[in-house]
């Protein structure tokens, strides 16, 4: 038992220190070119985007009739139509609210207004929605102002792109070195045979 821990904290170690020993190398050989970097950035530019902000004004419905005349609802609200006598000539209207997103909103605000974040970031300014269910109640949204996505430039984000690709690198070597290692410890055991 003593000899198993003993082993299986030099094996740890070698790990350990194997992989050590990779990154300090790949780092002196340049292993992650300028070309790996500009390839990763292009291929993952959504890694590297911050949301534009919006506002949206989102109307709650009961069910969704078929003469759903969203634009006179909106239009009647941005008039300064109460929502009670919205609700009156309109009575599958429930509830309305306007939401602001941007960069720094709060994760959990966006997660649980998830449906009108997505539904409102394929659309423009002005547009509004086709009815859709915001969690399980059924909504239409309409986009009052909306500022373009940004994307984090190159140059602020090579050291984090650099040291990803290299930490995968090293991951993806040390694995096929402790494969390796498993294998020849399982192969050298099956053919030792105790007489």
């Amino acid at each position: 038992m003593v000899l198993s821990t003993a082993l299986d904290s030099y094996y740890h170690r070698y790990l350990s220190q194997l992989e050590n020993d990779i990154k300090e190398y790949w780092i002196s050989t340049n292993a992650v070119s300028d070309a790996d970097i500009d390839a990763f950035y292009s291929e993952n530019q959504n890694l590297f985007s911050l949301n534009g902000d919006a506002d949206v004004s989102a109307i709650y419905l009961s069910y969704i009739p078929s003469d759903l005349s969203a634009d006179n609802i909106f239009l009647g609200l941005e008039e300064g139509v109460s929502l009670e006598d919205i609700q009156t000539q309109y009575p599958y209207v429930t509830d309305w609210h306007t939401y602001s997103f941007t960069n720094e909103t709060e994760k959990s605000d966006l997660l649980s207004h998830a449906d009108i974040v997505s539904q409102a970031s394929s659309m423009n300014t002005g547009d509004v929605s086709e009815p859709f269910l915001d969690g399980t109640y059924p909504c239409i949204i309409k986009v009052t102002r909306k500022e373009d996505a940004t994307v984090i430039p190159l140059a602020e984000v090579r050291n984090r792109i650099t040291d990803y690709l290299l930490n995968s690198r090293i991951s993806t070597e040390t694995e096929l070195i402790q494969n390796r290692l498993v294998f020849t410890e399982t192969d050298a055991f099956q053919n030792t045979s105790i007489e």
